[in-house]
């Protein structure tokens, strides 16, 4: 749908920063520029607005919001603690089929990324999938909503090519202690991984 083309080019352009927050964006220009009507444009304005990346502003257009220190240490810790949980769930309730193959393909993803937004996106589904692996569809859900913002955030820490490679190495012991469904080596890892990451 014209819709979620429109969101998916506005969303890669947020998180890539090529838009950087402070950007007012207005549907006609965006339209233009994408070949698009101002409907789709203004759906996926919306859209991104309620996922925290977009402020609206009646007949002006979007300004791309800028993310305190405090609103991402909360997203992080968000994350840690919806993946912890699902890592528990897994240990209660088995590991499901097919995970293995799941985790490792966005595994090799990370391995050929071409470029930071590639890799942001393939780290982004990788977690995705661990949380799902939880079976709790309530938590799966609310953790698909942090997903635009933790896109942009990751972004960063990934524009560079060896630090892709460190980060892809640590996923790869995190993949290895979900499917050991090893649930305090998972937590102490992936606290590691997340501060290591904040300090590059």
């Amino acid at each position: 749908p014209a819709a979620d083309k429109a969101y998916r080019i506005v969303l890669d352009a947020i998180a890539a920063g090529s838009v950087p927050a402070g950007t007012l964006l207005t549907e006609g220009a965006v339209a233009e520029a994408i070949g698009m009507s101002r409907t789709p444009v203004r759906e996926a304005f919306l859209r991104l607005s309620t996922e925290g990346l977009l402020d609206l502003y009646p007949k002006r257009g979007a300004i791309v919001t800028a993310p305190s220190e405090a609103e991402t240490d909360e997203l992080l810790e968000a994350r840690a603690m919806f993946e912890t949980s699902a890592v528990s769930w897994i240990a209660a309730r088995g590991v499901p089929d097919g995970l293995e193959a799941t985790l490792r393909g966005h595994l090799d993803a990370q391995q050929v990324a071409a470029d930071a937004l590639e890799f942001a996106r393939s780290d982004r589904a990788l977690h995705e999938a661990i949380v799902a692996a939880g079976a709790n569809s309530i938590a799966n859900s609310l953790f698909a909503q942090t997903g635009p913002r933790l896109l942009r955030y990751w972004h960063r820490p990934a524009e560079h090519a060896e630090d892709r490679a460190r980060m892809a190495a640590e996923h790869g012991e995190l993949v290895e202690l979900v499917l050991a469904a090893d649930a305090p080596g998972f937590a102490a890892k992936l606290d590691q991984h997340i501060d290591g990451v904040r300090g590059r």
